[in-house]
């Protein structure tokens, strides 16, 4: 029975069209194309191909196309750390350090007002 490609975690709408218009329909199709198949695929680049394969992979077994004697080993490119999260925290924390920076320099300013009404009132009072 043929899975359709559609059931590839990682793989959409999208693609999906996208590889139909390659020839690509079924999982054992895209095993048998290989990852470079998918690389062209808007939003594809080939580590993401690689992961697309990898769970391809995991779906139909070893290469549906019994005149291969095995598959390509692929391993999944590793987990980037999602730069959304990371910039926000980035944001949140230049957000903190600014904000202390601006408590420490309206403190600063205060004593030095507080100093310049010392000085004046002295130096009225001397006069």
């Amino acid at each position: 029975m043929a899975i359709p490609v559609k059931h590839v975690n990682g793989i959409g709408p999208k693609t999906v069209e996208y590889l139909a218009t390659k020839g690509i329909v079924t999982v054992s199709d895209f095993l048998n194309a290989g990852p470079a198949s998918i690389e062209d695929a808007p939003g594809f680049s080939p580590g993401r191909a690689e992961q697309a394969y990898a769970a391809a992979l995991s779906i139909g077994g070893r290469a549906a196309d019994t005149s291969l004697e095995t598959a390509p080993a692929v391993e999944p490119a590793p987990k980037k750390a999602k730069q959304g999260k990371s910039k926000k925290k980035d944001k949140k924390e230049k957000k903190s350090k600014d904000k202390d920076e601006k408590k420490k320099k309206d403190k600063k300013d205060k004593k030095s007002k507080k100093s310049d009404k010392k000085k004046k009132k002295k130096s009225k009072n001397n006069k």
